[in-house]
């Protein structure tokens, strides 16, 4: 695991600021303040702290180590902004919704359910409208789910979110196998799922070597490809001997309808 270090320092920098005066034909000297500045430092990247507040949304309360001058963190010239808000669960003050900011997209969290999902809760910051100066709320989408199994608060049917696919599980055998007993999640409806996914149908089964309860046969599950098993030689050649999973008598292991060949 790579970790990048994040480091906040305080320093004395040296800002030039030109007075404002009523006349615009006067020309005055340019002052010069000291004043204290913080500094976030994140591998080759710096850049400075608005206030305490923002510290704090930052992470970095606490954590702030004093410098006797800029010039120790950066080159005179060089540019110099205002920190971003890096990834993390955001709301506006006098705003309910929560936003999720990930690798500098954000969206908009669509309920206490899906914030659980996100492993958000009692991770949610305040923040003004300063601290993201480029993020327009009237046109952020709803946040998709994220990968896991799901049930409609208005069915009993479970899907499996996973990547750009949503499909349905057949069964507590299917679940089980697919590795969601226990780990189903309520949503408000199947169609919140489908936000940038398409759906597959029925899921497919793991790859492995199934029994059907009350039925002798065994058969070979591989790249969600279906065969029947010869023999115990065939099991033992093919990998399967002590292998097999036994299924409740109605476990589907194959689109109704459909001719299982032996295996080749």
């Amino acid at each position: 695991m790579i970790t990048t270090r994040i480091a906040f320092a305080l320093a004395f920098l040296t800002v030039g600021i030109a007075p404002i005066y009523a006349q615009s034909d006067y020309v005055g000297d340019v002052r010069f303040y000291a004043q204290q500045m913080i500094f976030r430092v994140q591998g080759n990247s710096i850049c400075y702290v608005m206030d305490e507040r923002h510290l704090r949304v930052l992470g970095g309360a606490g954590r702030v180590q004093d410098l006797p001058a800029y010039k120790e963190l950066m080159q005179p010239g060089d540019a110099i902004k205002p920190c971003t808000l890096g990834d993390g669960f955001f709301k506006f003050r006098r705003d309910s919704s929560v936003y999720y900011f990930r690798n500098g997209d954000g969206c908009r969290v669509r309920s206490l359910e899906q914030l659980n999902a996100f492993g958000g809760q009692g991770r949610v910051s305040e923040v003004r409208r300063r601290d993201l100066p480029s993020f327009n709320r009237r046109n952020v989408e709803f946040c998709a789910w994220p990968d896991g199994f799901y049930k409609s608060k208005f069915g009993q049917k479970i899907f499996k979110a996973q990547g750009s696919e949503v499909c349905h599980v057949t069964g507590p055998a299917q679940l089980g196998g697919l590795g969601g007993r226990g780990r189903v999640s309520e949503i408000g409806d199947h169609a919140e799922l489908m936000t940038g996914r398409k759906d597959s149908g029925s899921c497919a089964w793991p790859n492995g070597f199934y029994q059907i309860r009350g039925n002798p046969a065994v058969y070979f599950i591989q790249n969600s490809r279906v065969c029947h098993v010869r023999d115990p030689q065939q099991l033992r050649a093919l990998g399967g001997a002590g292998q097999v999973q036994h299924l409740p008598d109605r476990a589907n292991l194959s689109p109704p309808g459909s001719t299982v060949a032996f295996c080749g």
